[in-house]
Order: structure tokens, then C-alpha cells, then sequence
């Protein structure tokens, strides 16, 4: 899986990965896809160490990545395995619904809501406009007025953009956000994991 970009004073970045590397294994064995990466990342505590297998400009080595907190850990650019693809108001529904079990809801980023935040003009996503209390979103720091930039590596622009994203979620997988947070003098970044909750309510 292709590293889309590693967080400054992250271990990732400690442990010398670079943007586009290509991570080909984890612990010695094979990755199959992004979300699987995902998922054995997010599984691990901080403070656990993960050996990678590296593609770097044709030569492969290894690092040791000593893992910190869950927002910290390597962004990548997620496959497009197994997404299901529908349209039209069939995909925005099963986008709403599978945003409702994050606890997520958004609205559009209109330049009155990125005037009135602060955001730049080169922040672009949606406008986190509720999180649910209780909810995988709120354990995780999510917050009202956040901007979700990129779900799993996939830029999210529109609200389109965003239902296209989540509808394909399934229970007990691993989502990355790319989340930005209005601040000064500049907007804060940092990837959030969120697992989707089974439908029985247990994570």
C-alpha cells in the first residue's frame, strides 16, 4: 500500500517512512489491501512495535515503527477493493446511514461556514455539522465544526464525494479520516481510526 504522507514527529516519520513508499508487509506477513493495513494498525496499542517490509525506488528494506496514539499512525492511500458503487438517491441513503453509525453528519463547506471558521481557501471537504454522544466519532475526538478532508485516502470534496465514501462501509472495518480542525494562525490536521460498529451495538 502506497504512503499517501506521514505526520511530522509521528513514529512513522521517527522510523524514517517517506511519502510513496509502499508498504508490502507488516510483522512478516503479506498485506493484501489498504483496509487490511488498516485494520492490523488500528487493532495495535501505542507503544507496541510493528516491523514494515518497505518498497522504496526499487529496493526494499525494513523499519520498526514504535506505535503511538491511533491518530497518529501512517496514512495511506486506500485501495478500491471491494467498494460497492451505486447512485443517485440509493447512494446517498446508504451513505446517511452508514455515516449514522459513526455518528457522524455533515453538510457542504459554503464559503460563508469556511469565512466564519477561519478555514483557508485550500481546506476543502465536508462540514461536520453533529456528532452523536456516545458514538465511535465523539470517542475519538471528533467534533462539530471539524472538516472531514479524505476518507481512507479518497479526497472528499462535496457531499457526494463523502456518501460515495462511507456507503460501501461495512460492521467491524476500519475507516481512516483525514480530519482538519479550525485554529490559529492555521488550521489543525491529524488522521482519526474509527471501526464501524456491529449492527448488535457491540464495537
Amino acid at each position: 500500500m502506497i504512503v499517501a504522507g506521514v505526520e511530522p514527529g509521528t513514529p512513522a516519520a521517527d522510523a524514517g517512512l517517506e511519502r510513496g513508499d509502499i508498504i508490502r508487509k507488516v510483522n512478516g506477513e503479506p498485506v493484501k489491501n489498504s483496509r487490511d493495513l488498516l485494520d492490523r494498525i488500528a487493532s495495535r496499542r501505542p507503544g507496541e512495535r510493528v516491523d514494515l517490509e518497505v518498497l522504496r525506488e526499487g529496493r526494499t528494506f525494513e523499519v520498526t515503527v514504535t506505535l503511538g496514539s491511533r491518530t497518529e499512525h501512517i496514512r495511506v492511500v486506500a485501495g478500491r477493493e471491494n467498494e460497492e458503487r451505486s447512485g443517485g438517491e440509493e447512494g446517498e441513503e446508504a451513505g446517511k446511514a452508514a455515516a449514522k453509525r459513526l455518528g457522524i453528519t455533515v453538510r457542504p463547506l459554503t464559503e460563508g461556514a469556511r469565512a466564519g471558521l477561519g478555514y483557508p481557501a485550500d481546506v476543502e471537504g465536508v462540514l461536520v455539522r453533529d456528532v452523536e454522544v456516545g458514538s465511535v466519532a465523539e470517542d475519538e475526538g471528533i467534533r462539530e465544526h471539524d472538516v472531514i478532508a479524505a476518507v481512507n485516502g479518497r479526497p472528499v470534496r462535496t457531499l457526494s464525494d463523502w456518501n460515495a465514501a462511507v456507503r460501501g462501509l461495512k460492521e467491524g472495518q476500519t475507516v481512516q479520516l483525514d480530519v482538519v480542525r479550525p485554529a490559529r494562525p492555521q488550521p489543525l490536521r491529524r488522521f482519526v481510526f474509527l471501526r464501524v460498529p456491529r449492527l448488535d451495538g457491540n464495537g
